[in-house]
């Protein structure tokens, strides 16, 4: 396929759909845990790894919201410590005492348990498949995704019989042509979903290197140990945690990285939808570069989308500084007056209809607020 567009979904997208945020997953934590709807009991090396590192208790009801860390924080204290070889004390590194790479894991099976936590979905991402088709997009859109949830995975399943799609991930499945199992991509009706930081269902054979695809099915939170791997290997989840120090050496990884790389160098139009561009994104900060700087025909029309009624002009005008600073030019990015919401249920008519927001208005605002 030729591709025209790409959309770029970030944690807004799915937070739309009743995920939580980076920033509420351990809130999220104990509300679902007390609510009954998490079912994932928490290991006891992790347990004790929070009481000693954060004295946060896993086990109880409720946290101090003032004595939360944020999961970057953990995260990057975790990731730092193990790229220098170093551990705490009762948690190392060695052969011998691995605790400290046993609780990253123990930690990233946790989010994905807090992430896949059954929640009613108002299906804006099958509204925007709608949309797309109506506006004759879906035949030359690809979507990146930021997120592990499979909202626009099953979106894109659901309509694969009714607007004649097929889902590629952009890398090989160990179970494609198996029996009522999953069907390799038609490359001429293939829409791209290129999940730049893993996925709620793929599961990774360390041994052979193959990747095993559960469609529609959340298969790290209820496959992960039985064995799915011809090779009769424990499989793996690929998830990329959120923090700075981003692991990206997986092959299949590298693979999707690639092919989002080529969408974006040929895209004619860019469209950023519910994502902030957070600082602790600097891979997809040196990707969106390369393209920026590397791209041999001229400059993609760039919209974001994440605008909302709670958000303030001092959160717009943030937001806007991170991309002018990335792109290096002010008028190089149109943001919108524009819901991710809005846009899945109007489709891209609505990036020309919705107003531009003004960054000298803004600042304007900001700075008579400020005094």
């Amino acid at each position: 396929m030729q591709v025209e567009n790409v959309i770029v979904l970030g944690a807004g997208a799915s937070g739309a759909e009743g995920a939580p945020l980076q920033r509420d997953l351990f809130h999220e934590y104990y509300r679902a845990r007390t609510g009954g709807t998490l079912t994932h009991e928490p290991p006891r090396d992790l347990v004790r790894f929070f009481k000693s590192a954060f004295n946060m208790d896993l086990t109880a009801e409720a946290v101090d919201k003032a004595n939360v860390p944020t999961l970057e924080e953990v995260l990057g204290i975790i990731e730092t410590a193990i790229q220098r070889s170093e551990g705490f004390r009762g948690f190392g590194i060695m052969a011998n005492n691995p605790k400290l790479q046993q609780i990253r894991e123990h930690l990233i099976l946790l989010i994905c348990a807090i992430i896949g936590v059954p929640r009613e979905r108002p299906g804006y991402h099958r509204a925007m498949v709608r949309s797309l088709s109506q506006a004759k997009w879906l035949s030359n859109t690809c979507f990146i995704s930021l997120n592990y949830d499979i909202y626009m995975d099953n979106a894109i399943i659901d309509a694969r019989s009714k607007f004649d799609i097929d889902l590629d991930y952009g890398t090989d499945f160990a179970n494609y042509d198996h029996a009522d199992d999953w069907e390799r991509p038609t490359p001429d009706c293939s829409l791209p979903l290129y999940k730049l930081h893993g996925s709620l269902n793929w599961l990774y054979c360390p041994t052979c290197t193959a990747l095993t695809l559960t469609p529609k099915v959340k298969g790290v939170l209820s496959r992960r140990q039985t064995g799915l791997c011809p090779c009769k290997e424990q499989l793996a989840p690929i998830i990329v945690p959120p923090t700075f120090f981003k692991v990206m050496s997986n092959f299949h990884l590298q693979r999707i990285w690639r092919s989002a790389e080529q969408a974006l160098s040929a895209a004619k139009r860019i469209v950023f939808c519910g994502y902030s561009l957070p600082d602790a994104d600097l891979h997809l900060k040196y990707l969106l570069k390369r393209v920026q700087m590397n791209r041999p025909i001229k400059p993609a029309n760039v919209y974001v989308v994440n605008d909302h009624s709670k958000k303030t002009d001092r959160q717009r005008l943030d937001e806007m500084d991170r991309y002018f600073r990335l792109w290096g030019v002010l008028k190089g990015v149109r943001f919108k007056e524009l819901s991710f919401q809005t846009f899945c249920e109007k489709g891209p008519v609505s990036l020309d209809s919705a107003p531009d927001f003004d960054w000298e208005l803004l600042s304007e605002r900001v700075a008579a607020t400020a005094t």
